[in-house]
């Protein structure tokens, strides 16, 4: 399935929408629900806050103790680029129970840098959500021409 970007309008439009993944992201073992949180009220910006206690496990905190403040700073494609195109795998469409490209809503996460003109979002890995269940997935595309760091300020210029 081919997906252009969602327009910005069609973020979830609960007070606080949450993710659900069927697996974990990279990086984030044990950690599948995250709310979708706004940064300020006329901002594309959104913070994926977790919502789960992290297991135990390597790397991970002791057994029942939060796993922190983990968060994730994302922004929808639809603001960031200009002709990002997402082909997403059918094992992918089916996961996400997704009908139509109208259905998704994709998400690129944000690493901040040292200045606001230092940022980069990663178009390799974004993460897809299906706006009727809210089923997420960070998904790898297999187009090595992508970058894992691109520079956002370059992103919003070229839109």
């Amino acid at each position: 399935m081919t997906v252009t970007q969602a327009a910005p309008e069609t973020l979830p439009a609960a007070p606080v929408p949450v993710l659900q993944f069927d697996r974990a992201m990279p990086g984030l073992p044990g950690l599948y629900r995250f709310a979708l949180v706004a940064v300020e009220e006329d901002s594309p910006v959104r913070l994926l806050r977790c919502l789960d206690v992290a297991p135990p496990g390597p790397g991970a905190p002791p057994a029942g103790r939060a796993a922190g403040p983990v968060s994730l700073v994302v922004v929808p494609a639809a603001i960031a680029t200009g002709g990002y195109v997402v082909e997403l795998p059918d094992d992918e469409v089916a996961e996400l129970g997704l009908q139509g490209s109208e259905d998704a809503l994709v998400l690129l996460v944000i690493t901040p840098g040292d200045t606001p003109a230092q940022a980069t979002v990663n178009l390799m890995a974004p993460i897809v959500v299906n706006l009727r269940t809210l089923a997420a997935a960070q998904v790898l595309l297999d187009d090595v021409r992508l970058p894992v760091r691109a520079r956002l300020l370059d992103l919003l210029n070229s839109s």
